[in-house]
């Protein structure tokens, strides 16, 4: 896996932004294992035929918002925890309960990155100012 840089400083990043973009219909598994149940109505859709996107904008712990940690208990005793973490541009409020495709998740995503990314990079001197001082 390649180093993720942190879109808000610059720095190394170990966490992505949890916030819930929306989701999509798996609709494949819905057809082959439901095919009646194809045609409803976004909000009726149950939760295993759908895919949650998230923002996964890349981050340090120094610029992520902690809401909390996450536990997973799974059959035979076993388990694991995750923690869940916002970009300082989302923060936690609210969720998206839209139906969207992968495809208008994808640019919801750069468009986050970049607008982040713009923010810290407007910030940072470059070497050429650096030197003036």
């Amino acid at each position: 896996m390649t180093k993720q840089i942190c879109a808000y400083c610059g720095g190394q990043a170990d966490l992505l932004c949890d916030y819930r973009l929306g989701w999509e219909r798996l609709r494949t598994k819905m057809r082959q294992e439901v095919p009646h149940l194809a045609t409803l109505p976004s909000h009726n859709v149950p939760l295993r035929y759908r895919h949650i996107h998230t923002c996964d904008t890349p981050l340090c712990h120094a610029c992520a918002k902690h809401s909390g940690p996450i536990f997973f208990c799974l059959r035979g005793g076993h388990g694991f925890s995750d923690s869940i973490d916002y970009c300082p541009d989302h923060d936690g409020h609210g969720t998206s309960r839209m139906e969207i495709t992968g495809l208008q998740a994808r640019l919801l995503r750069q468009r986050w990155v970049a607008k982040a990314k713009a923010r810290w990079q407007k910030h940072t001197p470059s070497a050429e100012q650096a030197t003036l001082f």
